[in-house]
């Protein structure tokens, strides 16, 4: 079952491949970074968590609201980008999914809130999609698929 419900905007952690426990880790982000359930995250060069879209490495997906703090660095809990795990989320307005996307790798992109899957994007490749999900019951605009991370920050698997 997904650690989230609401499949609208966003990335949701579904299962891992070879059964278990969601990988969860606590990161403290930079104290400049708001962000949303859903939104999928980095660390940075300074080792603190922050937002990352399309071209990025993904090290995980936040499971909690950050609002920037200049006075504290707030803490929140990722579902870690392992490569057993596999997550959700849905394809680009403009654009429309069918069966021919399953295999591809495509990129991230959206502001925080709105994160989704941009199959226009084939020369950056942060997710590979591996099927449709079964909450979506045809291919068109904003269905809903299943992905696993290509480009992951996190080196561990799945607990």
């Amino acid at each position: 079952m997904a650690l989230v419900d609401n499949l609208g905007y966003g990335f949701h952690f579904e299962y891992l491949s070879e059964g278990g426990a969601a990988p969860l880790r606590e990161i403290q982000f930079d104290t400049d970074q708001t962000l949303a359930v859903g939104d999928a995250m980095k660390i940075g060069t300074d080792g603190y968590g922050e937002i990352t879209a399309s071209g990025g490495p993904i090290f995980g997906f936040v499971q909690k609201k950050i609002t920037a703090d200049n006075a504290t660095r707030p803490k929140a809990l990722v579902v870690c980008a392992a490569k057993n795990a596999v997550f959700s989320g849905r394809t680009g307005t403009a654009a429309v999914g069918t069966q021919a996307l399953v295999g591809d790798e495509f990129s991230i992109t959206g502001a925080t809130g709105a994160m989704e899957i941009n199959e226009a994007v084939t020369t950056v490749f942060d997710i590979v999609v591996i099927a449709r999900h079964p909450v979506s019951k045809a291919w068109g605009s904003n269905t809903q698929l299943l992905f696993k991370v290509v480009d992951s920050q996190y080196a561990g698997t799945g607990v």
